[in-house]
């Protein structure tokens, strides 16, 4: 198990690194997501039916890079307490990265991390998020649950490694 304070500025380097690769590959929005290990599986969040994008679907918590993150870690860190209300205390594991295309056509990179949080309580922002479920194996994600694709692997990946 790799386990990477929020401090450690060669896990900084790296995901420098991965900005850099991103950029050259011509990706122009990049974005951060937390597989939360919590409560002996993996922490999932719904989208707001409000949402103007994909209303209803779940998700690991995550967002975009804004200006005032000086880096990715940073994003990381914003969104997790933005959505959820937890706080990084480590990240476990490098899940890989998705790219995906937004209904106008841009480009963007999800990077995805196993991470574990400070605390335990969950506090949803009630604009982005309605619900929120503990996923301890890959069935308790039904075959029809509004998930990407995407984000069923990486949540797959996630439950192996906890």
């Amino acid at each position: 198990m790799f386990l990477f304070s929020p401090q450690d500025s060669t896990y900084t380097r790296m995901l420098c690194q991965f900005e850099f690769q991103a950029q050259q590959e011509g990706i122009t929005r990049q974005t951060m997501a937390a597989a939360v290990a919590f409560r002996g599986g993996i922490l999932l969040v719904r989208r707001s039916a409000n949402d103007t994008l994909l209303p209803g679907h779940w998700e690991i918590p995550g967002g975009s890079r804004e200006p005032g993150d000086h880096n990715l870690l940073a994003t990381l860190m914003r969104e997790l307490q933005e959505e959820t209300g937890l706080r990084l205390r480590y990240i476990r594991h490098y899940l890989g990265f998705f790219d995906y295309l937004t209904p106008a056509d841009e480009k963007v990179r999800q990077w995805n991390f196993l991470v574990d949080v400070m605390q335990e309580d969950v506090c949803l922002n009630e604009h982005a998020h309605d619900a929120w479920q503990i996923v301890r194996q890959p069935a308790d994600i039904p075959e029809d649950c509004p998930i990407s694709e995407e984000s069923r692997f990486v949540v797959n990946a996630a439950i192996r490694m906890l």
